[in-house]
């Protein structure tokens, strides 16, 4: 890489070196961070033997979710929690299964003392019938991860979730929750799990992302049309 004197050549080639390394990705940089080293990862870091698709962190848990079975050499379907080195929390376990399929968790939420999980399973626990969409008390190396009562029930994928207070918005590929037609979104409580029934935004096709911020909910996904 060129370096020059001034300092808008430097901000410029940095620039230029970081978008070739990362195609993906358009970063605007200050060039001192540019050029320092890179964090190197913990040694305890827990090594999985699939894909991430989700991460969510509290005070003292990184919850990570995705279609791995292995953590850290230790049995773990779809979902774990590590503590914040990064070694694996041992007692925590949902076990997250989908029958006849590999599962998939997609989405995770952290909100008091409840972790909200989505994505493609029907099995938690390896016994409890749970739909798309679960709920558990948080990790504290002592609960091993059982499912509470909550049960929104998604009859297809759920994607995105995030937490608002007493409710609960989810973003998917499903048509209904329980017996209420909600086409890829909707919220609800955040306690009983029942379907808000005034909020409808009907987008038209699958909603993969979801952010809360003051009384808005923003939404994205493959869909070009809401509200019909």
């Amino acid at each position: 890489m060129l370096l020059f004197r001034h300092k808008n050549k430097l901000y410029f080639t940095t620039l230029i070196l970081v978008t070739l390394l990362v195609s993906s990705f358009v970063f605007l940089l200050d060039p001192q961070i540019v050029l320092a080293s890179p964090n190197s990862p913990l040694d305890t870091t827990a090594h999985v033997n699939g894909k991430v698709y989700a991460i969510a962190k509290t005070a003292t848990k990184i919850y990570i979710g995705g279609d791995f079975t292995t953590v850290g050499g230790a049995s773990r379907n779809r979902i774990a929690a590590l503590n914040l080195d990064g070694s694996l929390d041992e007692a925590w376990d949902p076990d997250i299964t989908l029958t006849g399929f590999s599962a998939t968790v997609r989405a995770i939420a952290v909100s008091g003392t409840k972790v909200y999980v989505g994505g493609n399973f029907d099995t938690v626990n390896g016994v409890t019938t749970r739909n798309n969409v679960a709920a558990f008390n948080v990790a504290d190396d002592v609960d091993t991860g059982t499912a509470l009562a909550w049960n929104p029930n998604a009859d297809n994928s759920v994607l995105a979730i995030a937490v608002n207070g007493s409710k609960v918005y989810l973003g998917g590929a499903f048509n209904a929750l329980g017996v209420t037609s909600r086409f890829c979104l909707g919220a609800v409580d955040a306690t009983t799990g029942a379907v808000d029934s005034a909020w409808n935004p009907d987008p038209n096709n699958a909603v993969s992302s979801l952010l809360i911020n003051g009384t808005k909910v923003y939404v994205g996904g493959n869909f070009t049309t809401v509200n019909g």
